[in-house]
């Protein structure tokens, strides 16, 4: 889902620097809606999703820190672009279907 809603905003390819601004942003206003959320977290994912050097080498993150981080990601993206709501059938269906294209391989 956070890769589908990121496309849009990110593109396709991503820089290091802009994966790493774009969570201090999500962090930042999570932290201003008195919802703490690990920066770090929000990065890992970031950097999976676009496929660069993953920040934890040595030391999983806790399958609950990604989940928080996820769903941080997915409500920033939510709350800052009003057509996300619009079109959440569309895009539920494409998340699903890159999941299910992931999956397979």
């Amino acid at each position: 889902m956070a890769a589908v809603l990121l496309a849009p905003r990110l593109g396709d390819r991503c820089e290091i620097e802009d994966l790493a601004a774009f969570s201090d942003a999500v962090a930042a206003r999570h932290r201003g809606e008195g919802r703490p959320v690990n920066e770090f977290v929000v990065e890992e994912i970031l950097r999976q999703i676009y496929g660069v050097p993953r920040l934890f080498q040595t030391v999983s993150v806790p399958p609950a820190a990604v989940s928080s981080a996820g769903a941080a990601i997915v409500r920033y993206l939510n709350n800052t672009n009003p057509g996300i709501a619009a079109d959440i059938d569309g895009i539920l269906d494409t998340a699903v279907d890159l999941h299910q294209r992931r999956t397979q391989r």
